[in-house]
């Protein structure tokens, strides 16, 4: 769904036009008023509510939702004024991006932490008497490597880099490490990997 489908979406004729408009007078499909656009004294500005469109028969003025909102506030629908209304209703593709981030994130904590209790990660961690109760409150993971297999993962992990690619094609950036979820008001923001004994890797961090 491109961006002005998705504004025509949020927003309706019908919402606008009462926004604006003082009277408008039901019809049997839509409302008619007196247009806002030239002066008259017989109503001519019919609203059609069934396919979201206007019309005046008398100065023409015709168009969607984002066309009168356009004439209310005298704007031309270009690329700049459908990029403003996305930012105003919420629906730019960078807020998008960051919510896709932000639950992926949330997904991926969430999916390390459900493979620690069986890991090498885990084993690790009791030796070193962490208990399951530190283990919970922390978020604890562990990465066994399965979130880039068969290119299931979400695209946003790439994004953030934590899935990567090479000649072999994706893998997890964290694979068989544990991991830390780095958290800003109980929420993850990103996550933090430390090498297990054993496992052949150049940095422990």
């Amino acid at each position: 769904m491109d961006l002005i489908t998705r504004i025509k979406a949020h927003i309706s004729l019908a919402d606008v036009a009462r926004a604006h408009i003082p009277q408008l007078h039901p019809t049997s499909n839509g409302y008619r008023a007196l247009c806002p656009f030239h002066e008259e004294t017989a109503a001519s500005f019919h609203l059609y509510t069934d396919d979201d469109h206007f019309h005046c028969f008398g100065c023409d003025a015709h168009g969607d939702q984002v066309d009168l909102l356009a004439h209310f506030e005298g704007r031309e629908v270009d690329k700049e004024y459908v990029i403003e209304l996305a930012d105003r209703y919420g629906l730019s593709p960078s807020q998008d991006r960051y919510q896709d981030h932000k639950q992926a994130l949330q997904a991926l904590a969430r999916r390390y932490h459900r493979d620690l209790w069986e890991s090498p990660a885990y084993a690790y961690l009791a030796d070193r008497g962490i208990t399951d109760e530190t283990l919970k409150t922390w978020a604890l993971g562990y990465a066994d490597g399965a979130i880039s297999k068969g290119d299931r993962y979400p695209p946003a992990l790439a994004d953030l880099g934590y899935v990567q690619e090479n000649d072999r094609g994706p893998y997890d950036l964290f694979r068989h490490r544990l991991v830390i979820p780095i958290m800003d008001s109980q929420q993850v923001v990103g996550f933090g990997a430390r090498k297990l004994p054993g496992h052949k890797s150049d940095a422990k961090y």
